[in-house]
């Protein structure tokens, strides 16, 4: 009886050494997250997709495709930075991606794998999307927040366009006294035929007195 339970006993060591042995061999490192996550929706892109693994990788020919179905995205070449794969992403477009990844754990094992993403705006949306809310405020001629500004070379013009008026009125009060002082021109005109009359009458006067004068003395001499 006792050579069979040590004998079992025996076998239940060979055995927890064996697994004990196998396991750690076994335990390969595995992607813990991904970033954009596995399976979710970005309005666009990141600049470079993350696979963060359980261990530090081996920079040991790292691996990774990006595809849009069977269209392969070209991209720059990836890096490993301790635990985490980086995979460069350039403007992508709005569709379903993923990623095919191939590492190598720090047992020295090759890891395979893929993720995936959806694009639903992409680089043209959101290009789209920033000109159309440019437009209407081009439209306008208006910036948001100046609208007092504009109004104030309303203000001016009106403040100028009083002020011509003003000077108008004020150019035309002064042309009366200037008309007042010419009117009086005919009087000077009259005043001056005045005194032809008078002279005239005056030569006269002494033209008659004259031939009075010369009769009278040629009647005494006759």
């Amino acid at each position: 009886m006792l050579r069979r339970n040590s004998a079992f006993a025996f076998v239940l060591a060979v055995l927890g050494s064996l697994f004990l042995t196998v396991s750690p061999v076994h335990a390969h490192d595995t992607l813990i997250s991904v970033t954009p996550d596995d399976g979710s929706e970005v309005e666009t892109a990141p600049e470079e997709a993350v696979l963060t693994f359980s261990a530090q990788l081996m920079d040991i020919e790292p691996q990774a495709v990006v595809q849009q179905g069977d269209t392969v995205i070209d991209t720059e070449a990836v890096s490993i930075e301790g635990s985490d794969l980086i995979v460069p992403l350039p403007e992508l477009e709005a569709g379903d991606y993923s990623i095919v990844y191939s590492v190598v754990s720090s047992d020295g094992h090759r890891i395979d794998g893929q993720t995936s993403f959806t694009v639903t705006v992409g680089a043209a949306g959101s290009e789209e999307r920033a000109a159309e809310e440019t437009e209407p405020a081009e439209e306008s001629g208006a910036v948001p927040g100046e609208e007092t500004e504009t109004g104030a070379p309303e203000d001016a013009d009106a403040d100028e366009d009083a002020a011509v008026e003003g000077e108008a009125e004020e150019g035309t009060e002064e042309i009366i006294p200037i008309s007042d002082e010419v009117e009086p021109g005919p009087e000077d005109d009259s005043s001056g035929l005045s005194s032809v009359f008078l002279w005239g009458g005056i030569v006269i006067a002494v033209l008659g007195l004259g031939v009075i004068i010369y009769r009278a003395v040629s009647q005494r001499q006759s």
